[in-house]
C-alpha cells in the first residue's frame, strides 16, 4: 500500500484561480478550523451564562457531540478522502458531489440553532453525513487487494451507530444511550489513531529523517489496538472495577513502548514529526491518568480529556498541517505561524489536564486558559492554511 501523502513540488504553470472543490481535504480542513474556533468560543460564553447552545442537546453534551461528531469528523472526512484517492488510485468525491458531501456536514451544525426545526430533521441529517461518507470510501476502496483498508469503512459505521444513541437519548426514544455513544465514538477515533498512527508515522519519520528508521515491535503492534478495544469497552459501559486501573496502565505500558520506538533524536527538531509524537505522548499520559482515577486519585474527566484535547486534538492538528502542504504540491516546511499553532494547542491541552491537578482551586482559571489557546491555536492553523487550500496545487497537477 502507498503511505506517501507528500507530494513532492515540481512546479507548473496553471491558470486556475481556485481548487476548493478538488479533493475533499480542502473544504474539510477549513470547516475544522473554523468550526473547531467557532464552537469553543461559543461553548466558553454558554459555560459562563452569556450565551445559549442549541437546547436539543443542552450545553455538556452539544460540546462533547459537537468536538467529535463537528471537528473531529472533519478532519476525518477531509483525511480520508484525500489518503483513499491517494492509496488506490481511485476518485474520491469532488466538485458538486463534495459540494453536497459538505453542505450536509455545515447543515448537521447549523440546523440545531434554527428556531422551529423539527428536531428530528436536525437529527436525521446530521445522521446522514457518516453513512454517505462510508459509502464513499466503500465504493473506492471494495474490490482492491489491500483489504485491511476497508476497517476504516467500518470504523465509520460503528461511528453512525454511536450517533445513533445519542439521537436517540435526545429524541425521547431510549434513556441514558447518549453518554455511551460518546464514550463509543471518542474510543472509536483512538483507535482509528492507533492503527493510522502505526503505518504512517514511522513512514513519516523516515523521510522527514532522511532515512533514520524507528523500531517496531510486532507484539506491541498487536496489542496497541487490542488495549485500546478493551478498555475503550470498559470505560464506555462505565466499568470501575479493578479491570479498569489494569488495563488502562496495561494500555499506558503498551502505547508509551509503541511511541518510544518511534522517538528518535532528528524527528524531535521537524515540528511535523514532533507533533505527531506529541499527540500520542497525550494518549499515554491519558490512559495513565484514568488508571489513577479508577484508583480514586483523580477526576476521570481529566485523562478523558488527555485522549481527547489531547491526542484527537493535537494529531488532528498535525494531520491536518502536513496534509495541506503535501497535497498541494508545497514542500513539507512550516511557517513560524503554523509552528506557533502546534505550542499553542499542547499548551491549551496541559492548561485543562495538568493545571487542575498542580492547583484544584484554579479549575475555572484552567479551563477559560485552555478554551482560549485552543482558539489561538485552530485560528493561527486556519489562518496560516486557508489560502493553500483554496488556491490550486503549486505544481499544477490535479487535487
Amino acid at each position: 500500500m502507498n503511505l506517501n501523502l507528500d507530494m513532492p513540488p515540481t512546479p507548473r504553470p496553471t491558470q486556475k484561480k481556485s481548487a476548493l472543490w478538488e479533493l475533499g481535504f480542502r473544504p474539510f480542513f477549513i470547516a475544522a478550523g473554523l468550526s473547531a474556533t467557532l464552537l469553543m468560543v461559543l461553548w466558553v460564553f454558554a459555560y459562563q451564562g452569556k450565551a445559549s447552545t442549541p437546547a436539543y442537546y443542552g450545553p455538556i453534551r452539544w460540546h462533547a457531540h459537537e468536538m467529535l461528531f463537528g471537528y473531529t469528523v472533519a478532519v476525518i472526512a477531509g483525511f480520508l478522502l484525500t489518503a483513499v484517492q491517494n492509496w488506490t488510485g481511485k476518485p474520491t468525491p469532488t466538485g458538486s458531489a463534495l459540494i453536497w458531501l459538505s453542505g450536509l456536514w455545515l447543515a448537521g451544525r447549523i440546523l440545531p440553532f434554527i428556531p422551529g426545526i423539527p428536531h428530528l430533521l436536525s437529527a436525521s441529517i446530521d445522521m446522514l453525513f457518516l453513512p454517505l461518507l462510508g459509502i464513499s470510501l466503500l465504493k473506492v476502496l471494495w474490490g482492491t487487494s489491500r483489504r485491511m483498508n476497508l476497517v476504516f469503512p467500518a470504523i465509520i459505521i460503528a461511528m453512525t451507530a454511536a450517533n445513533l444513541s445519542i439521537h436517540l437519548e435526545h429524541l425521547g426514544l431510549s434513556t441514558h444511550s447518549a453518554q455511551y455513544g460518546i464514550k463509543a465514538c471518542t474510543y472509536l477515533i483512538l483507535l482509528m489513531i492507533v492503527i493510522m498512527g502505526g503505518r504512517v508515522i514511522p513512514f513519516f519519520i523516515r523521510n522527514g529523517t532522511g532515512g533514520h528508521e524507528t523500531k517496531t515491535n510486532r507484539f506491541i503492534e498487536m496489542l496497541a489496538p487490542l488495549t485500546l478495544i478493551l478498555y475503550g469497552l470498559l470505560d464506555t459501559f462505565y466499568y470501575t472495577g479493578p479491570a479498569a486501573y489494569t488495563v488502562a496502565f496495561a494500555a499506558a505500558a503498551v502505547h508509551a513502548i509503541r511511541l518510544y520506538g518511534w522517538c528518535i533524536r532528528q524527528a524531535f527538531t521537524i515540528a511535523l514529526l514532533w507533533i505527531l509524537l506529541a499527540a500520542y505522548a497525550w494518549l499515554v499520559i491519558g490512559f495513565a491518568l484514568l488508571g489513577l482515577h479508577h484508583l480514586g486519585f483523580l477526576p476521570p474527566m481529566l485523562g478523558f480529556h488527555a485522549l481527547t484535547a489531547g491526542c484527537i486534538g493535537v494529531m488532528t492538528l498535525g494531520m491536518m498541517a502536513r496534509v495541506a502542504l503535501g497535497h498541494t504540491g508545497r514542500p513539507l516546511k512550516l511557517k513560524k505561524i503554523s509552528v506557533a499553532a502546534f505550542i499553542c494547542i499542547n499548551l491549551a491541552v496541559g492548561a485543562r489536564v495538568i493545571l487542575p491537578i498542580l492547583s484544584p482551586s484554579g479549575y475555572l482559571h484552567a479551563i477559560y486558559t485552555s478554551a482560549a489557546l485552543w482558539c489561538v491555536s485552530l485560528l493561527l492553523f486556519t489562518l496560516s492554511t486557508i489560502g493553500v487550500l483554496y488556491k490550486p496545487r503549486a505544481d499544477g497537477k490535479p487535487g
